[in-house]
């Protein structure tokens, strides 16, 4: 993954701020697309993420929880709005302002933080054949996308009276990070296999929570990960569907739950 760290701003010092706590703000201008492409869903989110001093961010799992020690998620901000910028629609994240202990930076200890899109789309398919997508939340992460800038915001420069405001540029497609299957979580076996008009077909078992899709040109099917679907854990299989690229290729599929 291309890693872009975001830039450090500070601004006046604001005497409203209670001696126990520290502002943080965060913003985007965009454009902020998912790995394939598409520009972040309204009310998408966008993860702020303590990494610390000499390691590098890893990643999330599906269930939204980090890959990494290392790593950690202070907040989750379904916060995304999307303009239309000469005909074009372009997604960004809004300033945010949040209040972060002064005890919680302590106990992070030494790092800097960074700001992440994360796509967590979930597809629903209605009886007509048309597929809608509605944004599924922290705890169905598809993949993660850091906001293009540069510089870093360190833990010091985080604690303090002043607001500490981090500044991105975008959250472009071709930085996105999949995400992983959680640990200790069951995944779903895949039953069946078609291709037909240019999708694949995967029939696989049905566990409760949400599962998608992910294919590649290599045993560990790296590429763009598709849209989450909705399980019930029910009798019934689950038919997942995924665009076919070429006529070879490789597929999982991971549930986050």
């Amino acid at each position: 993954m291309k890693k872009f760290l975001v830039t450090l701003a500070l601004a006046a010092t604001l005497a409203a701020v209670a001696n126990d706590c520290s502002l943080l703000a965060f913003s985007s201008r965009g454009p902020d697309a998912y790995a394939d492409g598409t520009p972040a869903l309204a009310g998408e989110c966008y993860a702020l993420v303590w990494i610390k001093n000499g390691a590098a961010f890893m990643g999330l799992n599906a269930d939204g929880t980090t890959v990494s020690p290392d790593n950690r998620v202070v907040l989750v901000a379904p916060v995304a709005k999307r303009k239309v910028v000469d005909g074009e629609t372009v997604a960004y994240c809004p300033p945010v302002l949040f209040q972060i202990s002064n005890d919680l930076i302590d106990a992070l200890g030494a790092g800097s933080y960074g700001v992440f899109l994360l796509d967590t789309r979930v597809a629903k398919t209605d009886a007509e054949g048309k597929t809608t997508y509605a944004v599924g939340g922290a705890k169905n992460v598809a993949s993660c996308t850091a906001v293009e800038s540069a510089g870093t915001v360190t833990t010091s420069a985080v604690k303090g009276d002043t607001l500490t405001t981090l500044a991105g540029e975008s959250a472009p497609a071709g930085g996105a990070l999949s995400a992983g299957a959680p640990a200790d979580v069951k995944q779903p076996a895949i039953k069946g296999i078609k291709v037909e008009g240019g999708n694949v077909y995967l029939t696989v078992e049905n566990l409760a929570g949400f599962m998608r899709v992910q294919g590649g040109e290599t045993p560990a099917a790296e590429g763009a990960p598709g849209a989450a679907v909705a399980t019930d854990g029910g009798d019934k299989d689950v038919v997942l569907v995924y665009p076919a690229k070429g006529n070879a290729g490789f597929f999982k599929v991971i549930r986050n739950q």
